[in-house]
């Protein structure tokens, strides 16, 4: 009875921890995006474009116009010794360039990630999305920190 008991509290204290990114659930945010411009990677702009659409027409006194410009690549870093990769490196670069009141400011932004070689290549493909995925998310995050905490 004690281990059962044991195994309840663990799960119940073990799923009240989450993360949450900060700025999702803030109402109180002061900027809205007067226009948008992407380029580079569709699979990562895609991702970043549709999370910063909600801040088009806001109607808030700091208003922005943002250029971004996106590139990832993929290359290998490790072979064994018959000359097969076995490990990539996945890097995701974003310039930010933000317009507000005749003032410009650039941010650069980088994520890297190593990942394994899969036999399946199929599987491999799903996990790299996945991946660029996650790089977007990173970014997003840190483009709406930007944007909000901008003086």
């Amino acid at each position: 009875m004690k281990k059962v008991f044991l195994i309840f509290l663990t799960i119940i204290v073990l799923s009240g921890c989450g993360y949450t990114p900060i700025y999702t659930q803030n109402k109180n945010i002061n900027f809205e995006i007067l226009s948008l411009e992407m380029k580079g990677d569709k699979d990562i702009n895609y991702s970043i474009e549709r999370n910063l659409n909600q801040y088009i027409g806001k109607d808030n006194i700091r208003k922005f116009q943002i250029k971004i410009n996106t590139k990832y690549s993929k290359s290998p870093i490790l072979k064994d010794a018959t000359g097969k990769i076995t490990k990539y490196k996945l890097n995701a670069d974003l310039d930010l360039q933000f317009e507000i009141d005749k003032k410009i400011q650039n941010v650069y932004l980088n994520e890297t990630f190593n990942m394994e070689n899969f036999n399946d290549k199929f599987e491999e493909k799903k996990y790299e999305k996945q991946i660029k995925k996650n790089f977007s998310s990173l970014m997003l995050d840190k483009i709406t920190s930007y944007l909000v905490n901008f003086e």
